[in-house]
């Protein structure tokens, strides 16, 4: 009985962190470019109200404050597509009303075989908005991701993934 509790716990985090499905796009086109570029890593948000900071490979902290000046924080939390993956690059719409954050896998971008994944979160509610990943896309490793379009494009300047 042990042995199947452990075996339907393995199970569930295997499906919550590999198999979760694609959070629709809410009419956020995702546009996919083939090259390498520098990271986009700004440690504050373009109007001055958030500093940034990767806590973990996979946990990305906004802290700002409120209207009154009370401290506030916004954590995103981003999956695990391979067991190295890490957030490599984020950017703040140009209202700075939502986060884009992409991932990749170093490993897997030495050998030319990467796994990358895009959401795009609200900065305010800290709510999933949108994702793509490289099961929807042939999204390797994530160099840069900017808005265009008012926040209703995301551009994602990656490597390309072998076996698409």
């Amino acid at each position: 009985m042990a042995a199947l509790r452990a075996f339907m716990l393995i199970a569930s985090l295997f499906v919550l962190l590999f198999a979760a499905p694609p959070v629709p796009p809410a009419g956020i086109e995702f546009t996919v470019l083939h090259r390498r570029v520098e990271p986009s890593r700004p440690a504050m948000s373009p109007d001055g109200r958030w500093k940034v900071t990767r806590r973990e490979p996979l946990r990305l902290l906004l802290q700002g404050k409120a209207a009154d000046g009370t401290p506030i924080e916004r954590t995103f939390e981003m999956r695990a597509r391979r067991p190295n993956s890490e957030i490599i690059t984020w950017n703040f719409s140009d209202d700075c009303s939502q986060i884009a954050i992409g991932t990749g896998d170093e490993i897997g971008r030495s050998r030319g075989d990467s796994a990358g994944e895009v959401r795009v979160y609200d900065v305010e509610s800290a709510k999933l908005i949108a994702s793509v990943s490289d099961s929807q896309r042939a999204i390797g490793y994530v160099y840069r991701v900017s808005f265009e379009e008012k926040g209703k494009r995301v551009v994602i300047e990656c490597e390309d993934i072998s076996g698409k």
